[in-house]
């Protein structure tokens, strides 16, 4: 990782030059917001308003941006306990959410042992519990809910190549695939991690491993656990170090495209054959780090290492 930032980060990687917008886009991408002393935005989750929750490494901070507003500025929702940094965030029931954080180690890639939770943010009254505690894991990641199970997320644990079944109403915590392909590359270029970003989609499981660098999926059961071998998607183009895949999105439909971030500056639409194009780049996309659609599927909304939001729209 060339992080420009002190903070430690799953692919802060440097941007190395610009790319141009795709013709296929079908309106400019526009910066919505940009946050001062390039506070680094980790992940994002579009509430039942059209508003962003916005996780952030600077002291377990959790804010709520209205993209729509004429001037959008984003408001602090919580300061979540015991953890500097977030990871992950997944809506569990209507406006609320799961939310990952832990400690960053002072160097390296992961965080402290012991310090990482799971959180329950509700934004109906602005409650926060912590749902669980993962004495274990020094890698958790993104994070999904599970079809089905209410109170249920999947959780990417992105050093040691598993995927976790996290209950946060019990705090039960117990490891539902592991794999070599969701494991961190025996060669730590790009980054020392495996399995990124997670969603669930029409029965499977799609992820990003950012340092085998490659977009896949793998079929689940109800409970979460394989039901089938992992399938390579899509290989990020003309590997080199500063190129990995991070978090994405999947748009609507049984074979809608996937909006996939792509360091250092850019989002791929991957298609389900593979075929894979650049959506956003043109130099507004500094160390991007996760995407969500907005819930008609009209936008996407893009947060970097940066600590920018920026706003595109979907191909119809």
């Amino acid at each position: 990782m060339l992080s420009l930032l002190p903070l430690f980060t799953f692919v802060s990687i440097a941007a190395h030059g610009a790319h141009s917008l795709p013709s296929n886009t079908p309106a400019p991408a526009r910066i919505i917001y940009q946050f001062p002393n390039s506070t680094f935005i980790e992940n994002l989750a579009v509430r039942p308003n059209g508003h962003l929750l916005l996780g952030t490494f600077s002291n377990g901070s959790l804010y709520n941006l209205n993209p729509s507003s004429p001037q959008p500025s984003p408001s602090l929702v919580a300061q979540l306990p015991g953890v500097g940094a977030l990871v992950g965030i997944a809506e569990i029931s209507p406006d609320v959410f799961a939310v990952g954080g832990g400690d960053l180690l002072p160097e390296g890639f992961g965080f402290i042992a012991g310090s990482m939770k799971v959180f329950t943010v509700n934004m109906n009254t602005r409650a926060v519990s912590i749902a669980a505690r993962l004495s274990n894991t020094t890698g958790l990641n993104s994070i999904t809910p599970l079809p089905g199970h209410p109170d249920v997320v999947l959780g990417a644990e992105s050093k040691a190549g598993q995927i976790l079944r996290i209950n946060t109403r019990t705090g039960d915590v117990k490891t539902v695939i592991s794999d070599p392909l969701l494991a961190p590359s025996a060669n730590p270029t790009p980054v020392p991690i495996g399995v990124n970003g997670i969603k669930i989609h029409g029965g499977y499981l799609y992820f990003t491993n950012s340092g085998q660098q490659f977009f896949g999926r793998v079929k689940i059961k109800h409970s979460g656990e394989r039901d089938g071998r992992i399938e390579r998607i899509a290989a990020v183009e003309n590997p080199s170090v500063s190129r990995a895949f991070d978090d994405f999105d999947i748009g609507r439909g049984p074979r809608a495209d996937a909006y996939v971030t792509l360091h250092p500056g850019a989002v791929q639409r991957i298609k389900a054959d593979g075929t894979q194009t650049e959506f956003v780049g043109a130099g507004l996309l500094d160390e991007p780090t996760s995407l969500a659609m907005s819930r008609d599927g009209r936008r996407i909304y893009i947060v970097t290492g940066g600590g920018r939001v920026v706003e595109a729209g979907v191909p119809r």
